[in-house]
């Protein structure tokens, strides 16, 4: 779903409004360039392995886990944002249609490829969760397509609470 949805503040840090919907550069949209995430061998499929110091940090990770195993997103630009919506029973499910929004995205039009994801809001309890990301639609001249997938799956899905934070773990089929 692309839509456009007010951001929420963090207080430190400052993301473009989307009234100017064309955001003209990488150096335009919060980029963070924190890697919290690396990608594991399992069995014919790959497994991602994100953590963040809170659950929405992990969700982030983990997308931008899964858009970088596709190419590389040192070479994505941020020229516009794209906005997803998801509702879910439990966080595993809400975890699994984010990355199947996104996936989504990737594989259909506009064959989108994030520089950056923000979760801007986020309700466990009702299950409701937003975000945006900027990037730019992918363009076989400029990006390289690393590996094919086929799909994410809920095999082997965790969401794992840790004292300091929250680890996932999540597999897609190649």
């Amino acid at each position: 779903m692309q839509t456009l949805i007010p951001m929420l503040s963090s207080g430190s840090e400052e993301l473009p409004i989307e009234e100017d919907a064309l955001v003209r550069s990488s150096t335009d949209c919060p980029f963070n360039a924190t890697i919290k995430y690396e990608h594991l061998d399992h069995t014919a499929d790959i497994m991602l392995h994100a953590w963040g110091d809170n659950l929405i940090e992990a969700f982030e990770q983990v997308t931008m886990a899964m858009f970088a195993y596709l190419t590389d997103l040192n070479k994505v630009d941020a020229c516009f944002s794209y906005d997803v919506e998801v509702r879910g029973s439990d966080e595993k499910t809400m975890l699994f249609d984010f990355l199947n929004e996104w996936f989504a995205a990737f594989n259909g039009e506009p064959f989108f490829i994030p520089r950056y994801i923000k979760i801007t809001s986020f309700n466990l309890t009702d299950g409701y969760m937003t975000a945006r990301a900027w990037g730019e639609s992918f363009d076989v001249s400029k990006h390289i397509q690393r590996m094919e997938v086929k799909a994410v799956t809920l095999n082997n899905m965790k969401i794992v609470n840790k004292d300091n934070g929250y680890e996932i773990f999540v597999v897609l089929d190649i």
